[in-house]
This record gives structure tokens, sequence and C-alpha cells, in this order.
């Protein structure tokens, strides 16, 4: 999140790593080990902040581009060296400030924080080659700084939303009959970078919100939210939207993001959605998991982040809709507290639901995986083991919980992820089964590596008896799945 027009260039010299690096915070990545060519993979890095790039420079040529100190600095981004004196821009890494918290942006840049100069750092992000004339590392997530995790967003209510009021537990919004997002009751518009904002756009007798973006690339961000009324999450809510985009550039983001209140401070927290258009081919329906914030109170943020790129450029989202029609007919979390010692399916007895699971070869286990950031327990399925590939089929026996008959539009949904070496592993590596009738998982579906996503496959029936996990004959391989869920809508 940004809070200046400017672009931040911090300078940051990388510590000397030792052959152990991996990569992790532990053990973070020095300059000559990062790999440019997988982009999508996060990855730790550790060194000194030395400097900033000159306010006058939108790009770096040259060390005439950069400002060896704190005077005069451009604060949107970082850039990492070998020692505190390097001055060499080759050996130098610019690290993008512009997409983090804003708890780590108000932390480390240079123009607010003149002490931060020749610190040690490390931060978690991920490589970006020729950013901005140079290598990179941005969409930084984590922040270590003199030892001390960066907290983020570290001040309170930055939109000043209205915590106090009454919250409403169904939402339905279609921008139909307005030509100002501000004649929206309790919704907020609000643009911190930039002039861009959102607006309705109507066409063809149908409207939408829309946030659009143009111009010459000259690299400085715009950042611009749209936040719905103060929502109350319940354990069956849904909420969905229709999504668009136009001209699509890879320089423009759109993320989801549900904001609560606690101890005084306003808790920014991204909601992985898959499905955000990546290209420009029409309308997506995007259904946005909730199940983490059941219970809470907060908003749901639309924030819009990117640059132009010469096209004309927007995102448009339609038919906001938060209801409690799907029930949930069957959970299985697995339960939060850790498992000392994983545990054989068959001996599993079911946290949420006794006695449902069984596995034909007893190869998958539940466990509480410490290379995971979710901290939860995991059904856990191992698909092979250097040499030697392992089977198995895992069966959950639901007849004596989902109802007969009063449902329909019956869907599965679970979280799935994988250890960070398996990064990018597809999901149909599992085939999947209601009673025996495949479900579709689409094929470019995978698993981020440590992160859990969430998945949901609809049910070709309307009651189900059983479901069944099932894989065999692949190496190196290991799927964690966790929330299990069913879920039905009533028929009347």
């Amino acid at each position: 999140m940004n809070i200046n027009t400017n672009i931040i260039f911090l300078l940051i010299g990388l510590v000397s790593f030792n052959a152990c690096s991996q990569g992790t915070q532990n053990a973070p990545y020095q300059l000559s080990d990062i790999s440019y060519t997988d982009t999508l993979k996060g990855v730790w890095i550790k060194g000194y902040i030395v400097g900033g790039m000159k306010k006058s420079r939108d790009m770096i040529k040259s060390t005439e581009d950069i400002q060896w100190g704190v005077s005069g600095v451009n604060p949107d981004y970082l850039i990492m060296a070998s020692n505190h004196n390097e001055t060499d821009i080759q050996k130098c890494l610019l690290v993008d400030l512009s997409d983090s918290d804003l708890g780590i942006y108000k932390a480390l840049n240079l123009a607010d924080n003149p002490a931060n100069l020749y610190q040690q750092i490390r931060c978690y992000g991920f490589p970006s080659p020729n950013l901005y004339g140079m290598n990179g590392f941005k969409f930084i997530s984590n922040v270590t700084l003199q030892k001390k995790n960066i907290e983020h967003l570290d001040i309170a209510n930055p939109f000043n939303l209205p915590f106090d009021k009454m919250p409403a537990d169904n939402l339905l919004c279609d921008f139909e009959g307005i030509s100002r997002i501000e004649e929206l009751p309790d919704w907020k518009s609000k643009t911190l970078v930039g002039s861009t904002h959102w607006e309705i756009e109507k066409k063809d007798e149908d409207s939408k919100a829309t946030i659009t973006i143009e111009g010459e690339p000259t690299g400085h961000i715009v950042e611009t939210w749209l936040i719905t009324p103060l929502l109350k999450i319940n354990p069956n809510s849904e909420f969905t939207f229709d999504c668009f985009a136009e001209n699509y550039i890879s320089t423009i983001t759109l993320a989801i993001y549900f904001i609560n209140e606690a101890d005084g401070k306003t808790i920014f927290t991204e909601i992985p959605v898959d499905k955000i258009p990546a290209a420009s081919k029409g309308k997506k329906n995007i259904e946005v998991n909730l199940t983490a914030f059941a219970g809470k109170t907060g908003f749901i943020g639309f924030k819009f982040t990117g640059f132009p790129d010469r096209k004309k450029s927007a995102y448009k989202i339609d038919n906001i809709k938060l209801t409690n029609k799907r029930e949930i007919l069957f959970l299985e979390s697995f339960g939060n507290t850790p498992i000392k010692h994983p545990q054989r399916i068959n001996n599993f007895t079911g946290y949420d639901n006794p006695k449902v699971f069984q596995a034909k070869n007893n190869h998958a286990d539940i466990r509480y995986p410490k290379r995971f950031y979710l901290k939860s327990n995991v059904m856990y399925c191992v698909l092979g083991y250097r040499d030697k590939p392992y089977s198995d089929e895992i069966t959950m026996n639901v007849s004596h919980i989902i109802p007969d008959t009063g449902y329909k539009n019956l869907t599965l949904s679970f979280d799935a992820g994988t250890t960070e070496d398996r990064y990018g592993t597809p999901l149909n590596k599992i085939s999947i089964k209601c009673d025996g009738i495949p479900l579709y998982i689409n094929p470019k579906w995978t698993l981020a590596g440590s992160i859990f996503k969430k998945f949901s496959l609809d049910i070709p029936a309307k009651t189900i008896n059983q479901v069944s996990f099932s894989y065999s004959d692949n190496l190196n391989i290991n799927i964690a799945i966790d929330n299990i869920m069913i879920k039905g809508e009533r028929e009347n």
C-alpha cells in the first residue's frame, strides 16, 4: 500500500551468505543466488540500506541515477548490494516497496526513516528481472529490521472506516440507478496514490463500477480502493461478484481484502482469489472464500494498483453479493491444536465428524505440517518418496450427514497446498469422486508452495453418500488438504 505519489527507492547491500542459504527466513539468499527465471516463487533475502534513487529519476541507467545516502531520495523502492560501500549498480538489486503493506512502507522508506541508512534487513518477496533498468525484487510481504518483524499496517484506521455502525449480513449491489460511487450509502471510494478513482460506467443499459488507467509508462504507481459497507460474516456467508478486464496489461492488479479492527488498529488481510481476470476474455463470476472470517465484522475492499503502459486499461466489477443461501452440510477442519505425531487416516476418529475417513492403503495421514504457513492440522497425501511411488484412496462416508432430499447445487470445497519445493504441482494429481463419479478439476489449477489455496468443485447430484480422494504412481509429490466442506442450496 502506498501513501505518497513519489516512487521510493532504497538501496540495500547484501550481507555475505553461507553455502547453506536456501531463500528461507533463517537462511536467506545472497544476490548471486537469486534466480530470475522462477519469478513466481517467493524467497527471503537480506542486506543493508545504503541509499536511494534520486527524486528526478524514474529509471536507473547509471550511478548518476542513485543517491548514495538519504538526501533527495525518491521514496518507493529498495536496492540490495554486497556491502555498505558498494557503488556498482551491476551488483545491486532494486526492491519494490510500492506494492507492500502500508506498515512495511512506513517503516522502511528512507524519506521518512533516515536512520535506516546502513541498517540490516531481511525481506520476503519475488524476483523481478529488469525492474526499472536493473534486477529487481517486489511484492514485499514480510520484513525484519534490526532483528524485529515489521508489523503490518501499524496505523489506526487509515480510511476512517465506521466500525461502530450496525453491520449487515447480506449485500446486493448492481450499481444501477446511480451516476457516482458517492451515491451508494455507506460505500467508500478512496485513492491513496495518483488521481485515478472508481467511477460508474453505464453501457447498454448496464452499469458497472470501473477503474481505468491510461498514459505513458512512467512507472509511477496508482493505488485506489472501493470498500463495501460494514458486514457481518456468518459461517455460511457467500461473497460473489462479476469481474471484467478490458485491454488487460500486466502492470495492473486487482486484489480483495477483508478489513477489520483489532486493538485499535485497522487490519488489512488479503484474501486469495484465483479467478480475477489476467486477460481480456469477458466476464468471470468470482466467489471469495470468507471461511477464515466467520463470526467477524468488517469491510471488504477492492484494491487496484498499477501503472499505465500506453493502453487504456480497466477493471470492472458488478453484481456484488453477500448472501447466506448456501448452507454448510459437512465440514471437517481437522482442528488447529497441533498433532504431535502424524496419525494414519484409519486411526483418525474425526475432529468435526466422527468416523468418516478411511484409507485403502493407509499411507495418508493427519499431521501438523510445520513447513506450511497455514497453522492447522491437515490431511497429508504423500504421492511418492525417492524411488518409491505410493498410492492410496481416502474415502469420506457422509451418507449419515448429507440429507437425502431438500438441497441442490451441491459443491465440494477445500484448501490445498504443497511444500515450497513442489510449487506448481497440478491439483489433478489427485482424483476426486462423489459416489464413483469423477469431479472435473481444471488442469490449469496448481498448488502454491507452503500457502494454501481454496478450490471448489461442482457436484452433479442432489445428495451424496461417499467422497473419495485417490492418487497413484507419482514420485516426490505431496499434497495437503484442509477445511473439506460440502455446501448446498435449499430447493425451496
